[in-house]
Order: C-alpha cells, then sequence, then structure tokens
C-alpha cells in the first residue's frame, strides 16, 4: 500500500498503511501504547520493530512533504519521522538481515534528502551514506529490483549537489557521480519492473539535461528527449502520475534550454502547451500537490547558490 501510494500519489493509501501497521504493532507487541516504549525480547520482534518505526517514521516524513507549503523549514512531524528512522537504523539487530538493512537505509537516505532540500544543507552527505550502502545490498541481491529506487534517490543527492555547486567544475564531477550511480543493469536473475524503469530511464534524462546546461551541449538535450520518448506508454497520467508529472517537468526544462539557444516561435508554444499540461495535471491530481515534486534542477526546491548553469534563461512557475 505505501509502495502504490507513493507510485499513484494517494495520500488514502499511505494513511491506511499507517493504520495496518500500528494495527500489526499492537498484535505484535501487546500492551505497549506507544513503540517507543517496547523493548525487544528476541532478534526477531527487534528487527520487526525496526521496521515498524522505520514504516511510521517514512509515513510521517511523507504526509510532511505532501503538507510542505514551500517555507524553509522542516516541520515538527517531519522531523520526528526522521528521528524514527534513525532510531530503527540504529537497532544492532537490522544488521543481520541484507533485504531489510536495505530498506531501512533507503528509508533514512531518502528523509535526509529531503531534510537537505527543506533547511538543512548539512544533511545532503548524510544522506549519501545510506543511500550508497542501500544501492549496494540492492544491487547484490538477485530479483531485486528496488536497487532502482536508491539508485535514482542517490542520483538526486547528486544533482541537488550541482545544483548547489559553486562552479562548473564541481557541478560536472557531481553529475558524473550521478550518471554512475545510475548504472543498474538486467540481468537473468535481476529483471526490472516496467515502472522501475521508467523512473531510471526518467531520473538519466534530468540528469542529462543538467549535463547540457552545464556542460554547453545542447546534444544532452535531445539524448534526454529521446529516453522520454522512449518510455511515453509509461507516462500515463491516470496510472502513474508522478512518473507522468516528471516527464512534463523534464520536457518544460528541455524545450526551456532549446529556446534560450534559438529562440524562436515553435518553442514558445510548445512551453505554453507544457505548462497547460502542468496546470491541469496538478489540478486533477487529487490528494497530493504534484507541483511539490522533487525536481531539484529545475528549481522547484531550491536552497542555497544556483549552480553555474551555462544557459539561463527565465523560468516562470507553470502552477
Amino acid at each position: 500500500l505505501e509502495d502504490r501510494g507513493r507510485l499513484i500519489e494517494r495520500a488514502a493509501m499511505l494513511e491506511r498503511a499507517s493504520r495496518l501497521r500500528r494495527e500489526g504493532a499492537a498484535r505484535q507487541f501487546p500492551g505497549a501504547r506507544d513503540l517507543d516504549e517496547v523493548t525487544p525480547s528476541s532478534a526477531a520482534q527487534a528487527l520487526a520493530l525496526a521496521h515498524w518505526r522505520s514504516g511510521n517514521g517514512a509515513n510521517e516524513v511523507e504526509r510532511a512533504i505532501q503538507a510542505w507549503d514551500g517555507v524553509s523549514r522542516p516541520s515538527a512531524m517531519f522531523l520526528h519521522g526522521l528521528r524514527a528512522i534513525e532510531a530503527a537504523v540504529a537497532e544492532p539487530g537490522t544488521r543481520e538481515d541484507g533485504s531489510s538493512r536495505a530498506s531501512l537505509l533507503h528509508a533514512l537516505g531518502v528523509a535526509r534528502l529531503w531534510a537537505a532540500v527543506l533547511s538543512d544543507s548539512s544533511a545532503l552527505d548524510a544522506a549519501r551514506e545510506p543511500l550508497r550502502e542501500a544501492r549496494t545490498i540492492r544491487s547484490e541481491m538477485p530479483g531485486y529490483s528496488s536497487v532502482v529506487h536508491s539508485a535514482c534517490a542517490l542520483a538526486d543527492a547528486e544533482r541537488l549537489d550541482a545544483w548547489r555547486a559553486r562552479d562548473s567544475s564541481d557541478a560536472s564531477a557531481a553529475l558524473a557521480r550521478a550518471t554512475a550511480a545510475l548504472e543498474v543493469r538486467e540481468t537473468a536473475d535481476v529483471q526490472l519492473m516496467p515502472t522501475d524503469r521508467a523512473l531510471l530511464e526518467l531520473t538519466r534524462a534530468a540528469v542529462l539535461v543538467d549535463r547540457g546546461c552545464v556542460e554547453r551541449d545542447s546534444s544532452r538535450f535531445s539524448a534526454a528527449a529521446a529516453l522520454l520518448d522512449g518510455i511515453s506508454d509509461r507516462l500515463d497520467a491516470r496510472r502513474a502520475p508522478r512518473l507522468a508529472m516528471m516527464g512534463l517537468l523534464i520536457r518544460l526544462r528541455i524545450e526551456a534550454q532549446r529556446a534560450a539557444i534559438h529562440p524562436a516561435p515553435v518553442h514558445q508554444v510548445r512551453l505554453r502547451s507544457l505548462h497547460d499540461q502542468l496546470r491541469r495535471h496538478n489540478t486533477a491530481s487529487g490528494d497530493l500537490r504534484l507541483s511539490r515534486l522533487l525536481d531539484l534542477s529545475h528549481g522547484r526546491a531550491s536552497r542555497g547558490p544556483a549552480a553555474p548553469y551555462a544557459l539561463d534563461y527565465p523560468q516562470p512557475d507553470p502552477f
């Protein structure tokens, strides 16, 4: 329910998942009014408790992001969720099960990445370590396509680093790391789900646009557009609104860069069309405001100095 709720952007699913977690915890730890009061009596209970805490914490972080008003500060709900995840990861019993350990580390890395976006730039370095470890563990587990999610989260951390870089060489180095993080290979044992493959290609496209800006190389924009064309059937606004919104935001950046390089009426027409699509998509998004989607280099979650992108252009807010 949590995975599905995030994929199709439905807060009701996240709420139901949170309720099921509480009910499960009440059965496993009878008499406990709060998971913080529980003392596990075995390694299995310690691992289960860590999962309960991490899951509840991740849900609090997710709901806090949904309610984010754009002001540079983390909410009390967000901070409580982050502390719950950190406590879960610190539990010694979580180190014995690779799959569990990777899930907990991924949740921690994503929460810290959001902390960096919200206000705490020092959290960016702290986000990389758990995301790298989660990616490594998942890449070594046959049939575990969740490696894509850790790879994309790690790439997003590097993209944010590039966006905040003080010079183009630092930005290029960060984007090279982002490209390397996205090197996920399919094998006979690891077959990616269609939505996982779409997320991977979307993130690759976003990194290509970033590289085109920093390297003054317009061919990167064409390559990014080709990647989007290749997965267009997966970017259905009804079945996967988050993926569809990512695709629209990346296309918006591509057209804006092309318009900056070669001003022509056709680019303005395309930009206006994309703005209209984004506005309609945002209006019809249901429980979540998808305009808060984490598209770091588009500047929608900018904190700190702007990256030295070679092609500067006005970015009117499409929302």
